[in-house]
């Protein structure tokens, strides 16, 4: 069961993400970002870019609510900085949808509305995190 999520059911997570793969692709590819599937063995895609000036910009689909039958993928965005002390970040819900876009205009737009509003969480208030060691980096 990794990360919580039953083998029965991951199937039925990572399918609609599976649909939405080739435009994931296509975006990461058009963007420069990296395209990570299935984090922490979980079922989920996340987008991101590491900037020069050392702030990670990430873009992230996943379940969030399992009430069966109903699966509901959430759309999350964030953006943070390490530091020797601990780690500032600022991030939010974006949306979300009983049923993600399936068509590939549907899904460019809804990818191009999350990264732009992602890239501006640089300038939004950033929260400190504290990490007592380097153990998150």
């Amino acid at each position: 069961m990794p990360n919580g999520t039953p083998p029965e059911e991951w199937g039925d997570l990572e399918l609609p993400l599976l649909a939405i793969d080739p435009v994931l692709v296509e975006f990461a590819e058009a963007h420069r970002l990296e395209l990570v599937r299935n984090y922490h063995s979980s079922p989920n895609r996340m987008l991101s870019r590491h900037e020069t000036d050392g702030v990670v910009i990430q873009l992230s689909i996943s379940p969030v609510v399992i009430p069966r039958p109903t699966i509901t993928y959430g759309v999350f965005i964030m953006a943070w900085r390490d530091t020797q002390d601990g780690r500032y970040s600022a991030a939010r819900e974006f949306a979300r949808f009983s049923n993600l876009p399936k068509d590939k205009s549907d899904c460019l737009e809804l990818l191009e509305s999350a990264w732009t509003a992602a890239t501006q969480l640089r300038n939004e208030r950033w929260n400190y995190h504290y990490f007592p060691d380097a153990r998150h980096r």
